[in-house]
């Protein structure tokens, strides 16, 4: 009948955000065994947070967006010199994570919409005609979250 579209990594959109650590930092930034080593790490991170370090003590999440659909990875407990350090060795693995959760959702949603539409056969009409309005319009829509617009987005073009 249809088959879904599912994006490809290039045509997701990503976003990243530092937020601030919900758990504490003694017992979760190091636990070594050593009372000495594990009160300087913490130390160092109160100063280094001290000084607008954010990345000294942060959760890392990574959001990927392909038109209306949008899913968030977070690592937690993340503790580095610099933003930047920080961005190098973890943001190219959690993008590819988040990228992983849109596409499950999107194909967890297409099941969901693939029983709704033998119920109601009229939203695969209304998802075709979106497609065939929208052919110039901007792939990154967001302003429609209906059935029929995200089976738009997910239904593999037919052949003219």
């Amino acid at each position: 009948m249809f088959k879904i579209r599912l994006p490809e990594l290039s045509e997701v959109t990503f976003t990243h955000e530092l937020q601030d650590e919900d758990l504490r930092v003694e017992g979760n930034a190091m636990a070594s065994g050593d009372e000495d080593t594990d009160r300087e790490a913490n130390a160092w991170i109160y100063d280094q947070l001290q000084r607008g370090n954010n990345a000294a003590w942060c959760c890392l999440a990574v959001t990927a967006t392909w038109g209306p659909y949008q899913e968030t990875s977070y690592l937690g407990c993340c503790s580095y010199e610099s933003e930047k350090a920080l961005l190098d060795e973890l943001l190219p693995d959690w993008k590819h994570e988040a990228y992983l959760r849109l596409r499950s959702a999107i194909e967890a949603d297409f099941a969901k919409l693939a029983a709704r539409i033998e119920l109601y056969p009229e939203i695969l009409t209304l998802a075709r005609q979106i497609i065939a309005d929208d052919r110039e319009s901007d792939p990154d829509r967001t302003d429609d979250a209906s059935d029929a617009y995200r089976l738009a987005c997910m239904l593999v073009p037919e052949e003219a």
